[in-house]
């Protein structure tokens, strides 16, 4: 429909046949891709698991002294260095000399010298980090590593 209004021709557009066309047609179409969002919005709300895995080429031993000695970890692990005993079942604390208190803490859950260690691993943020909004969660929770020597590597 249109109607003039001096120099200027308006048109005007019923949009109820249009939302008929979309109620029959579309609408069907756009119901897997809405489930397929809702699936996708469950996932990612689960809660979270990352896994690293790291493959160096060196012997088992060389890497467990690495990963294990607070001295040598400092080196790599941007000054950060970390305090357990080893064994399954015991806490470590990654530890950096300029901070109040530890970075992180875990678990070890598998401890196989020098093959095999699995740990959990939770940040812990200062109270300054959580003030200026640094920290948007919890994401430490339940990441694990696993750190493989180069003889396990594909």
């Amino acid at each position: 429909m249109s109607r003039r209004r001096g120099r200027e021709k308006l048109h005007f557009l019923n949009t109820v046949p249009i939302r008929l066309i979309h109620d029959r047609w579309v609408s069907k179409y756009t119901e897997p891709w809405a489930a397929g969002l809702a699936s996708l919005k469950h996932e990612l709300e689960q809660p979270m698991e990352k896994i690293f895995e790291i493959y160096i080429r060196t012997t088992p031993e060389r890497l467990w002294e690495a990963i294990t000695d607070p001295v040598i970890r400092a080196k790599y692990h941007f000054g950060a260095g970390v305090e357990s005993d080893w064994t399954p079942g015991s806490r470590y604390t990654l530890i950096h000399p300029g901070s109040d208190g530890p970075l992180a803490e875990g678990e070890n859950l598998v401890v196989d010298p020098p093959r095999r260690l699995v740990q959990t691993m939770h940040t812990l943020w200062s109270e300054e980090a959580e003030r200026e909004g640094h920290v948007t969660g919890d994401v430490g929770d339940r990441t694990r590593r696993r750190l493989v020597s180069a003889d396990r590597h594909p």
